[in-house]
């Protein structure tokens, strides 16, 4: 975020219309604090900014955002993203649990970190193991599960065959600068 924040503050970047960001409530002023400089800007003056609390519901143009607050050991949220009858949900940073089931109910697609080799034997896991990914992906009864944010112990490959123990549908890996249609 703040180098698109120091792109249109102090480059040459011009756009006609505000970008629309939106994040949890309180992102503007923790980022406007983050790219402090001798010049006074803030969020809105580039963005058209958007708060979204706890299990809020808010529409960015033909695009609805749902967040939810989920485990870690800070406040980590994630994201449902819903368009023309599509929708996937983000993780983010969490260990499993039940509020990202209940956030990725349904969707299509349901980007999933796996940052953790290891499941959960405890309460305050920070992050998934890919068996978890696969159990939530299934609880939650998505269409397909795609890996993010693996841990550096893991081949991608042996994540998704982990994962893939607990859920039957389809399951890739992401990867920098791919995209895929939902």
């Amino acid at each position: 975020m703040p180098i698109v924040f120091y792109a249109y503050a102090f480059g040459s970047i011009t756009r006609n219309r505000k970008l629309p960001v939106a994040g949890p409530p309180g992102w503007p002023q923790r980022v406007s604090s983050f790219v402090a400089s001798n010049e006074i800007h803030t969020m809105s003056d580039f963005f058209d900014v958007h708060e979204i609390g706890i299990n809020d519901i808010d529409r960015v143009g033909e695009i609805t955002l749902r967040s939810q607050l989920l485990q870690h050991n800070i406040d980590s949220y994630g994201l449902r993203v819903e368009a023309a009858n599509r929708s996937m949900a983000y993780s983010g940073d969490t260990g499993p649990c039940q509020e990202l089931v209940e956030l990725a109910d349904g969707v299509d697609l349901l980007l999933c970190e796996v940052g953790s080799d290891e499941l959960a034997d405890r309460k305050g896991t920070i992050h998934c193991a890919p068996e978890e990914a696969g159990q939530m992906a299934t609880a939650a009864h998505v269409q397909r599960l795609m890996l993010t944010h693996i841990s550096r112990s893991l081949e991608p490959q042996h994540a998704i065959e982990r994962a893939a123990e607990f859920f039957s549908g389809p399951i890739t890996v992401a990867i920098p600068g791919s995209t895929f249609t939902i």
